[in-house]
């Protein structure tokens, strides 16, 4: 029997910031359009919702390969269906 709740974590320098778990493509278009501003914001402090740190990892398609699985299971598990 699974858990009603579950959580992952990611602990370390290597660990995703809050943008890596965005669509890849979605994080593509932000990066294009934020790209040119980021140096900027990163000299001057401005924070930028993690889309800096983002820049530098890249790291959605990593991100959504070792998170979607295990969601997707446990969500098919916990509602009864089959995927």
């Amino acid at each position: 029997s699974w858990p009603r709740r579950a959580s992952l974590f990611f602990r370390g320098a290597d660990a995703p910031c809050h943008v890596s778990f965005m669509a890849p493509d979605v994080n593509d278009r932000l990066q294009s359009f934020l790209g040119p501003l980021l140096p900027v914001a990163r000299l001057l402090s401005v924070p930028v919702l993690d889309f800096d740190k983002y820049q530098l990892k890249a790291d959605a398609v990593e991100t959504e390969a070792a998170v979607l699985p295990l969601a997707t299971g446990f969500l098919a598990h916990y509602l009864g269906l089959k995927i």
